[in-house]
């Protein structure tokens, strides 16, 4: 089985190696890291990932800013993207896109034990 690729997008050191390490000890991901989105464009089009984990606050660009861009690329508006940010203590933001009512719905499944 080929290896799904992940493209990890965090301007915190400790979440890019912790998701890497974890995504790739399973042996269905292959994972490249990214500390801020500058490059996202260009690493899209070399590394073709299947997905996206990107952090909403980053310093120099944000993830608001690194959707923008995706959604402006001809291969980057196809990939989906599921938003990991710790904006408050003890509160992680989640978010896949594109929304679906199915990934809503597996989401709030996952969330409270159904």
């Amino acid at each position: 089985m080929e290896k799904k690729k992940v493209l990890v997008i965090d301007n915190d050191e400790s979440v890019r190696v912790f998701l890497k390490v974890k995504l790739e000890k399973t042996g269905n991901y292959s994972v490249v890291a990214l500390e801020d989105g500058k490059s996202v464009i260009s690493k899209v089009h070399a590394f073709k990932p299947d997905i996206i984990l990107l952090d909403l606050i980053m310093p120099t660009l944000g993830g608001i800013e690194v959707c923008d861009m995706l959604n402006n690329d001809p291969i980057g508006k196809a990939i989906p993207i599921i938003i990991l940010s710790c904006l408050y203590e003890g509160i992680i933001i989640i978010s896949i896109s594109p929304v679906t009512t199915f990934s809503i719905a597996s989401s709030l499944s996952s969330a409270v034990g159904i």
